[in-house]
């Protein structure tokens, strides 16, 4: 729900500022940022995951150790760009990541791929998906009949 997300969301940015802008680290352990970003994409969770773990890292903003070129930063952030390119994303879900981007003062294209990373992981199904908007078919059917 709306709410819900709302809280995780400021949750997220809590966690990001009681950390990172303290220059301390989440360490892998207590949260792992790159395999909730994964599992929300497997489990057709991202609309709620990507919101939590962008404002954590928005707590980097005020960080002198979590700024590019970390490589924890930057291995999460090459996880955000590849779920980016992931076609017929949500708006929303690209708009934290652009926001993140501007956030970091990093631009989109300057971080590393790693579809590596997604590809390797289950795809998630498309259809009745939060994450993602589908044109129906029996919308596009008659529009090719014309």
């Amino acid at each position: 729900s709306t709410s819900e997300r709302s809280l995780l969301k400021n949750l997220g940015s809590w966690l990001g500022q009681i950390t990172l802008a303290r220059n301390r680290p989440i360490l892998q352990i207590m949260l792992d940022c790159k395999e909730l970003l994964f599992q929300g994409y497997e489990t057709g969770m991202l609309i709620a995951v990507t919101p939590f773990v962008a404002k954590i890292l928005e707590g980097a903003k005020n960080s002198t150790v979590f700024r590019p070129p970390n490589p924890w930063l930057m291995g999460l952030m090459g996880v955000f760009r590849a779920l980016y390119n992931v076609d017929d994303l949500k708006m929303n879900i690209k708009f934290e990541v652009e926001v993140l981007c501007k956030n970091l003062n990093l631009k989109l294209e300057d971080i590393p791929l790693r579809n590596a990373d997604l590809s390797k992981r289950v795809p998630p199904v498309k259809e009745k998906n939060p994450d993602f908007n589908l044109k129906s078919q029996s919308a596009a059917a008659p529009s090719a009949a014309l």
